[in-house]
């Protein structure tokens, strides 16, 4: 099959997180399966992005209208445009059937493409939450449709990009409530297909290391609950004495100020964002991973980290129970709760056994049932069938 993957910014963009990763990741495996794949990317026409010598599929760029690849980027959303040029110029350069699958506001402008292309279009949208006027779309006036058009657009165009797709797949039964409710999408065009998790993350044997550390990692800001942990480490004391803070984000500077003005920097320190491989090897020195995420439409760190063989404490919101088993196969808190997460610390740290046995059956799921193989596969029907019905 020949197929055209798209996603505003790149895996090594400067700004970059789960939705990046999971198209590479989705890439390289249907690649690696033996199919024509194409990937756009998005970036500012003069930044240097250090993409890897070799992929198993093709690499495109759109242009980012931005001087920088940064989320809060104002005229990301405009990078649709784009998108669309550079989708069409490789369809066109194609012979025979082509599918197209947008992840996110990206694909605003991929539905006039698929029409006039006769190429079907699949969406996976990735956002974690849309402003509550969505909730209500029908009652939505002229007036607070251009509030937002001016103040947050990519929601806007990650609707547009749904609705017109022929098939929707967000990444868990939370994001398909989601993508229904806020993007007012027919639960019949909806079919969830799940993320899955690099093999590099198998390599680590489960169990709870009391001589390792307490790891975070991810984006920096409030949605991952940075906030959350470092007041629950402050309320836990000499129980908790060494805590690792890995990524990259908007909220970074501040999180450092706020745990100094704490007298907390002696215990919890920061580390830059790491290749894949790079965090694989760092999580096998790890103790427990702790990712109180306060809304997740999937949860690639929780997943990476309950495939590395951690015990992993996260919390009971949105996808992340899809992944986590309360008491089973990692241990949940109510989300923006410090004395919650504090006492979930205390007690895997403190139980050596039981933080094993959430270790072993995490990691048992995650292998078992969350390859990339076993996405790509998914997504071969999928492909298949939308690219029978166009005949």
């Amino acid at each position: 099959m020949k197929i055209v993957l798209t996603i505003d910014y790149s895996p090594w963009s400067r700004y970059s997180g789960g939705a990046q990763l999971s198209t590479h990741y989705l890439a390289s495996s249907l690649g690696q399966r033996g199919h024509s794949v194409h990937v756009v990317y998005t970036k500012p026409p003069w930044e240097r992005v250090p993409v890897p010598d070799t992929l198993p599929y093709r690499l495109h760029w759109a242009i980012l209208p931005a001087l920088r690849s940064n989320r809060r980027a104002t005229f990301r959303s405009l990078s649709a445009l784009s998108v669309a040029r550079v989708v069409r110029d490789i369809i066109e350069s194609q012979e025979g059937s082509v599918v197209i699958h947008c992840n996110g506001e990206e694909g605003g402008c991929l539905g006039a493409v698929s029409r006039e292309l006769n190429c079907p279009l699949v969406c996976t949208p990735r956002h974690v939450r849309y402003p509550t006027s969505f909730l209500e779309w029908d009652k939505m006036s002229i007036g607070r449709y251009l509030l937002q058009f001016l103040t947050e657009p990519k929601y806007l165009m990650q609707r547009r990009a749904a609705r017109a797709a022929d098939l929707v797949a967000p990444a868990s039964k939370a994001a398909a409530t989601l993508t229904q409710e806020a993007l007012g999408i027919d639960p019949e065009k909806i079919t969830v297909v799940k993320n899955g998790v690099s093999g590099e993350y198998f390599q680590r044997e489960p169990g709870y290391d009391p001589e390792g550390f307490l790891i975070f990692f991810g984006r920096i800001d409030e949605v991952k609950g940075v906030g959350t942990l470092i007041r629950a480490i402050e309320l836990l004391g000499s129980v908790a004495e060494k805590i690792v803070i890995v990524g990259r984000g908007p909220e970074k500077a501040r999180y450092k100020r706020l745990v100094d003005a704490a007298g907390m920097s002696d215990r919890i320190t920061f580390r830059d964002w790491m290749t894949q491989a790079d965090l694989a090897r760092f999580l096998k020195e790890a103790q427990l991973a702790v990712l109180p995420s306060r809304h997740e439409s999937f949860g690639v760190a929780i997943a990476n980290a309950m495939a590395s063989g951690l015990p992993v404490i996260s919390t009971r919101v949105d996808a992340i129970p899809e992944l986590i088993e309360h008491g089973v196969t990692g241990y949940l808190v109510e989300p923006d709760d410090p004395v919650a997460l504090a006492n979930g610390i205390n007690l895997l740290t403190s139980d050596k056994d039981y933080a094993s046995g959430l270790a072993s059956k995490g990691a048992a799921f995650v292998r078992s049932n969350l390859t990339w193989d076993k996405t790509a596969e998914k997504f071969e029907a999928i492909y298949a069938s939308l690219l029978a019905a166009t005949g």
